[in-house]
């Protein structure tokens, strides 16, 4: 059975915490309409009658059935597929349902489907709002399509006579009547046409006049069956492949269609094996972060506008050195660069640096210092190729090597230090209003959320509303190296626990185990420094816990000697950078830093750091930043005008003590709102949203407050003397083991 969409994301999420959940799928109760509109949309798939209302049940379901036999060989198996593959069906065990529970399932789904679809293009198309539950199928699509002959084609006459599917039908020949006319500039009377005879002459003249639009045909077409156009078609495209993509010349009239076909593939087999040995030679250039582009052939070259940087020779690699093309790099980087023919030697200059390599030589001069390298430069196609590293180093660039995408990485740091340096100082202030280091932190904070989840039940078509709410409620004390929290949740899902039993989606043991997850406590130490963690709740019990222990969980159980030291290092250094950065905090140290340890043997993560910074930079930057009472403030609206976002950094010129960050999200008939708030280190935030997706909607508002402050207080390394403490991963594990293996569940069955 199909189920709703927002029984499908609860229910994954809720599996995922609870092992072993039995899951039962129920075959609908349909009503007589649901169960006809299911034999009516077969017989008009599958049959060539368009009247059916003069059958039975039971007469149309023996010419649905003997038509799709004719057709696949077997109804049930029909069936079966259409299920899983159109209605996604999750029960694996499909078999295990006759053809009538299965004619159900399918009643139901394409019930469903059509109530709610065309509901929804009828307010979308045309602002008429209707409740499907007061429809059958049949009534709705009707009204559908009644609407629509009546506003596109002005058909109003003997339409209220006419069964829903003989209105599809007569809505969908009025278009192809009026497309063939508009199109092709038919004149006949075509009411005497079938369905398939509109739909081969629309195709034929589509054909025809492709024909001609894209070969250039000019003779005679009327003569030509349907198959001869098409192998027509398939010549002059084969043929037009061949000259445009690999420039054959000669006369292909004497060639068989299955000769060039085959010598298409040949040319394109080809191409992919010189397009596989060039990916293995070829070189590329990223210089800070940009991708230069090398365009192949010169009808490539419209591709340079979207590229920051290019070039039309390409790196070359000669006595395992990598070469680059002097003019197109050193201009990218800025430098006048001129030639002098006389001494083969080529000259660039920027800022208070002059460069110059000569053709043939082990060495370069910068401002008047010769320097010795240990390769020489040279001369390919009128082109002066120098050594990378000499030739970027010499303008002050860093230099790397991407073996693993053949990319010589060359970055300014400098150049993107300066881009950014002191541009950040209203986000600077506020964050030295975070400074909290005198001392140990502690945070008190809530979450609520409320839900209401608004769908149409399967069975009745009856609206269901389910509410939802979930309280949160944490405390937590934390130092340089020792986190300790405390968190409390009460959820409120009896209206879904009711409906699941009703429905029988979990069995009794599953809805038991989520009674449990409704209320309970969540503790947890962390001692960062040794990577031990003690975890207290009930929401062990779930797994045969021991009531009120803890439970440890070492790093150092899961790391060998090695791995374990190179852990204690990295909170070493962190600790160390730490104590550092309390006693002066600066953004523009922040960032030189991350620029100059930015590793350069990977073209993507210097590509993607560098993007990062800049969005960053649009966002907050000083530049981006407008003056206003309240402090400064950076609006960002997108161009349709829905997706709006506004800063608000609270302060003056010498002190930030506060941040406002709205925004607002909407799409088709969704629409979220969200603020969030900080002053005087306490943290408030507000999410409204009306989520509508087809046939459900959520209706959610979600509130929150933290609240930050310095302490002496200090938190707990590790239990309290006495206290029981277990091992967490050997309870998971025993739990696991106490399962029924698949081998057992399938014994089981």
């Amino acid at each position: 059975m199909q189920k709703r969409k927002w029984f499908g994301w609860l229910v994954l999420l809720i599996c995922l915490l609870l092992p072993g959940a039995a899951w039962a799928t129920e075959v609908p109760e349909v009503t007589a309409d649901e169960y006809r509109y299911y034999l009516e949309y077969s017989a008009w798939s599958w049959l060539d009658e368009v009247d059916f209302s003069h059958y039975s049940d039971a007469e149309l379901q023996q010419l649905v059935k003997k038509a799709v036999e004719e057709e696949t060989g077997d109804y049930v198996e029909e069936l079966e597929f259409v299920l899983w593959d159109d209605y996604m069906f999750e029960e694996a065990d499909m078999g295990k349902f006759t053809e009538a529970e299965l004619e159900k399932f399918m009643a139901r789904a394409l019930s469903d489907e059509a109530c709610n679809v065309y509901a929804w293009c009828l307010k979308k198309e045309y602002q008429i709002e209707i409740d499907p539950a007061d429809y059958t199928p049949q009534e709705i699509k009707a009204l559908y399509y009644k609407t629509c002959l009546r506003e596109k084609y002005q058909i109003t006459e003997g339409v209220e006579t006419l069964t829903w599917y003989q209105l599809e039908d007569l809505y969908y020949r009025t278009e192809r009547e009026n497309n063939l006319r508009e199109e092709y500039g038919v004149t006949e009377d075509l009411s005497h046409y079938t369905k398939a005879e509109l739909i081969a002459l629309n195709d034929r003249l589509w054909l025809e006049q492709h024909l001609r639009d894209t070969y250039g045909v000019t003779e005679d077409l009327s003569h030509y069956t349907e198959a001869e156009l098409d192998a027509l078609e398939n010549r002059l495209s084969l043929e037009q492949l061949l000259r445009e993509e690999y420039g054959v010349t000669e006369n292909l009239t004497n060639y068989t269609v299955a000769e060039l076909e085959e010598m298409y593939d040949a040319y394109c087999e080809q191409q992919w094996q010189q397009e596989q040995a060039e990916a293995r030679t070829q070189i590329n250039i990223q210089i800070n972060g940009e991708k230069m582009y090398f365009p192949e052939q010169s009808g490539d070259d419209w591709r340079k506008s979207l590229y920051k940087y290019s070039s039309d020779v390409r790196p070359v690699i000669k006595e395992d050195r990598v070469y680059i093309p002097f003019r197109a790099v050193f201009e990218t980087l800025g430098a006048e660069v001129s030639y002098d023919t006389a001494g083969k030697t080529v000259m660039a200059k920027r800022d208070n640096k002059t460069v110059s390599f000569m053709a043939g030589q082990s060495q370069y001069v910068m401002n008047g210092v010769t320097i010795q390298m240990d390769a020489e430069t040279f001369v390919k196609d009128g082109r002066t190729f120098v050594p990378v590293r000499f030739a970027s180093q010499a303008l002050g660039a860093a230099v790397g090597w991407d073996n693993d995408t053949r990319t010589v990485v060359i970055l300014e740091r400098d150049k993107v230090i300066n881009r950014y340096k002191g541009k950040f100082t209203v986000v600077e202030k506020y964050l030295q209003h975070w400074d909290m280091s005198q001392g140990n932190l502690a945070m008190q904070g809530n979450l609520n959320l409320t839900m209401q989840i608004r769908t149409n039940d399967e069975n009745t078509g009856k609206q269901v509303d389910v509410p939802l709410s979930l309280i949160v409620e944490m405390e937590q004390l934390s130092s340089d190296t020792v986190v300790n929290t405390d968190t409390t949740v009460r959820l409120d899902m009896a209206a879904l626990l009711k409906l699941w039993q009703q429905e029988a989606v979990l069995d009794k043991e599953a809805v038991q185990r989520l009674n449990k997850l409704q209320n309970f406590r969540l503790q947890y130490l962390v001692d960062v420094e040794t990577g031990i963690v003690y975890i207290k709740s009930d929401l062990l019990d779930l797994f045969q816990g021991q009531k009120n222990a803890w439970y440890r969980l070492s790093i150092q159980d899961y790391l060998d000697e090695t791995g374990y030291q190179e852990y204690v290092q990295l909170v070493q250094k962190a600790q160390q950078e730490a104590a550092v950065s309390d006693t002066e905090f600066s953004l523009d140290e922040v960032l030189t830093e991350v620029i100059n340890e930015m590793p350069l043997n990977d073209s993507y993560d210097v590509q993607s750091t560098l993007e990062g910074l800049q969005a960053l930079y649009r966002v907050l930057g000083d530049p981006f930043m407008g003056k206003i009472a309240e402090g400064y403030v950076h609006s960002i609206t997108a161009e349709d005008g829905v997706n709006d976002a506004r800063i608000i950094f609270l302060g003056n010129q010498e002190q930030i003590n506060g941040l406002r960050i709205s925004f607002a999200l909407e799409s088709g008939d969704s629409v979220m709102h969200m603020t969030i708030e900080e002053q005087n280190h306490v943290i408030c935030f507000h999410i409204d949203g009306d989520l509508d997706d087809w046939d459900t909607q959520v209706i959610l508002e979600y509130n929150g407050e933290f609240a930050y402050r310095v302490t002496d207080e200090e938190p707990q390394r590790k239990p309290a003397d006495g206290e029981p403490v277990y091992d967490l991963m050997r309870l998971l594990e025993d739990y696991n083991a106490s399962l029924p293996s698949y081998e057992q569940e399938a014994d089981a069955a």
